[in-house]
């Protein structure tokens, strides 16, 4: 073994225990990120973004910090980042903190806006100043103390307890006039993709990509270009387990589906979002690694039907 290589050993052992450290950290994360940003996907994007930078910048972590504080920091900048790149409407810091009155939320209020939360986060929590909307998912959903979330958005305790009552205010006045969610519309173009995986027809898949056609296994591959993803992304399928694909939603975008068959039952194992451009995939974001994100799957048909793909 070359010096070279023995050092990629290295640092690849390395990055497995680190990930491995931060392995029960990863759903609480998402959580948080998936509510700022106001998509899951986006929100796991995000964890990818935090981990990546986190274990870059481990040697600089304090020793009296803990990990979950410290982590939680980089994914709320990293969320701002998103927000800022996404152009969204809302404030500098120094304009939303400045003058704000020591307003400390009641007891009863704490409850009864934490039931309602759960029940709305996902239409109503993104209409919330990015500030307002970190202060709730903090305490509300991740049960952070004050002092915590003062520490993690690097703002006084005062502002933290004004940010949150005025969240929890909005929260329920949104809540009380929340509009019917408009229907989903199906794509036809998912519908062609989904029916050429099923048939195993890579000829067809490759023909909807481009030579620009990026596509990221999160945990485990990244490529661009028809060939290189038909001769890694597509050659992996077809030597895997039994599969079939369905379509589903996610926030409302349409994603597609992978299951697998074991013991002659289908079982739900990744999803996919899929993004096109002129009828051509331009991105393919496979998430077949991140087994919590099932969770958050509205799927448009139930189970598979039929044989699987390889059976």
């Amino acid at each position: 073994m070359s010096e070279l290589q023995a050092l990629e050993a290295q640092l690849q052992e390395a990055r497995e225990k680190f990930l491995e450290a931060v392995e029960d950290l990863r759903p609480a994360l998402h959580k948080y990120c998936a509510r700022m940003t106001g998509s899951v996907l986006d929100g796991e994007d995000v964890v990818q973004e935090t981990l990546a930078q986190a274990y870059y910048k481990l040697s600089m972590m304090k020793q009296d910090v803990p990990l979950r504080s410290w982590l939680f920091k980089i994914a709320h900048n990293k969320c701002i980042d998103f927000l800022r790149s996404r152009r969204a409407q809302f404030m500098t810091w120094e304009e939303e903190w400045e003058n704000i009155p020591d307003t400390t939320p009641e007891a009863s209020e704490t409850l009864e806006q934490q039931e309602m939360a759960t029940e709305a986060w996902s239409s109503l929590i993104v209409l919330l100043p990015p500030r307002e909307r970190a202060c709730v998912i903090l305490k509300d959903l991740l049960d952070h103390s004050l002092n915590e979330i003062s520490e993690t958005l690097d703002s006084p305790l005062t502002a933290v307890k004004a940010a949150l009552h005025r969240g929890r205010q909005k929260l329920r006045a949104q809540a009380d006039s929340q509009a019917t969610p408009p229907a989903r519309e199906r794509s036809e173009l998912l519908e062609q993709y989904v029916a050429l995986f099923n048939k195993r027809d890579w000829a067809g898949v490759k023909q909807l990509l481009t030579v620009d056609t990026q596509c990221d296994v999160v945990g485990a591959f990244s490529g661009r270009g028809r060939d290189t993803i038909a001769g890694n992304y597509l050659q992996t399928y077809d030597g895997l387990w039994p599969w079939k694909m369905t379509r589903g939603w996610v926030d409302g975008e349409e994603i597609m589906a992978c299951w697998n068959k074991v013991a002659g039952r289908w079982q739900l194992r990744g999803i996919a979002r899929i993004e096109w451009t002129d009828n051509t995939v331009k991105y393919i974001r496979d998430y077949t690694h991140v087994s919590y994100l099932l969770t958050e799957i509205d799927l448009a048909d139930q189970e598979p039907t039929g044989n699987a793909s390889n059976d």
